[in-house]
């Protein structure tokens, strides 16, 4: 018996008739190719198979089981499923997510797992994800994977089992971030201590040099940069609501891209200000203006009047660089013993660099002397012009002070 069987399988609409008496039988495991010109109903067939159209008149059978009248999704949860001719990808999810999509008639939640992630809801995911990486893999198609790292979880994500569980899924590439108290709700309990931070720093530093995988930390690895490359450096931001931010963890701007145009924005006062304090510390194992020096944070917002962008609550920004300043002072100093305890690095010089980086680097020095020139430039037309002003403000004083005096005579 045939797995999948039409019989006299035909449907009109009005008076056109679209399809008629198809007759095909397909075994089990056969590769079977619908060949047609434009027009010839191909589609169609492959509708009326998946039950979106019923059949005028004919049968079709799945493993002798009758589905016509049956629903779409029912059908498919029997065994036939089906791509279209435009196959669209769901752009604002991940490639995980992507796949994760189709185990939709596999894997069921209740109510009260969907909304409390409750019961076997975190299971049920765990069995996915892998099944999806497995998918990958077995398809050969690149994905890698975004971690990040605070203080309950460093022991589990930084260690051998962890990569190699997810080299074995297929996973190329890993990204760690590590955990930012960003936000009035924060944890700054989660930010990881010094101790944990150097063993993500020699973690990853010892995977890439015997795992097959290609790992990277946004923070730890800000010495291969020559330290923050947020700003406009090499990214920046711009958040659902269309404001322009310098990172994606520092919620400030002073500028919404609905209002001016990208080079405007990069050219705002809030940028002007983080580019020209960029790098923010000889040490570029404390590239971070929030999280290594919140002190540079704040002048910068401050210098800048730039306004918070959480859209939940604003966070005022000695609040936020408040949370981090504990932790910046811990981590200087393990993070100054490992960067001047190089010997390229004594006597507080920056790290050499490869003749690429340094091309890069000797770029950046010159573009941020001419911002600094022009800053000055700025500084100075500003100061003459507060003293025009006073001069001004004097002259009148001294004119109505003269004007009473007649008065008074």
């Amino acid at each position: 018996m045939a797995l999948l069987e039409a019989t006299d399988l035909g449907i009109s609409f009005g008076g056109l008739r679209a399809v008629d008496e198809l007759n095909m039988q397909i075994e089990k495991g056969a590769l079977v190719g619908l060949i047609g010109p434009n027009g010839a109903g191909k589609t169609t067939v492959f509708n009326m198979l998946t039950g979106v159209y019923r059949p005028t008149d004919g049968g079709i059978r799945l493993d002798g089981e009758n589905i016509v009248g049956r629903k779409p999704h029912e059908i498919c949860k029997m065994g036939i499923a089906r791509t279209f001719q435009n196959i669209r990808l769901f752009t604002k999810l991940s490639v995980l997510d992507n796949v994760k999509a189709g185990f939709h008639n596999e894997i069921t939640y209740s109510l009260p797992e969907s909304l409390l992630h409750v019961g076997s809801y975190h299971r049920k995911e765990k069995q996915m994800n892998e099944k999806a990486m497995e998918i990958l893999k077995r398809k050969h198609l690149l994905f890698g994977m975004s971690t990040c790292y605070h203080r309950k979880n460093v022991g589990v994500v930084g260690s051998s089992e962890y990569l190699d569980f997810m080299i074995d899924k297929g996973a190329a590439f890993v990204w760690y971030f590590t955990y930012m108290p960003v936000g009035n709700d924060a944890v700054p309990d989660l930010m990881v201590t010094p101790e944990q931070r150097k063993f993500m720093y020699e973690q990853v530093r010892m995977f890439r040099k015997t795992k097959p995988i290609f790992a990277m930390d946004f923070w730890n690895d800000g010495e291969y940069v020559r330290g923050c490359i947020a700003g406009g450096r090499y990214y920046f931001h711009i958040n659902a609501n269309g404001d322009v931010e310098p990172c994606a963890f520092i919620h400030y701007s002073t500028v919404n891209i609905k209002n001016v145009s990208l080079l405007e924005a990069l050219r705002s006062p809030l940028f002007r200000a983080y580019q020209q304090r960029q790098p923010f510390n000889k040490n570029h194992l404390r590239p971070c203006p929030l999280l290594d020096n919140p002190k540079s944070l704040k002048e910068v917002v401050r210098v800048s009047a730039a306004y918070s962008t959480d859209m939940l609550k604003p966070e005022n920004v000695d609040e936020l660089t408040g949370k981090c300043t504990s932790t910046a002072e811990k981590w200087g100093v393990v993070a100054d013993h490992i960067w001047y305890g190089r010997p390229e690095n004594q006597g507080g010089e920056p790290l050499e660099v490869t003749d690429r980086d340094g091309r890069e680097a000797e770029k950046f020095e010159k573009e941020k002397k001419v911002r600094e020139r022009e800053q000055a430039e700025k500084d100075k037309e500003r100061e003459r012009i507060e003293q025009y002003r006073e001069h001004e403000q004097a002259a009148e004083k001294e004119k109505n002070r003269q004007g009473a005096k007649a008065l008074s005579l």
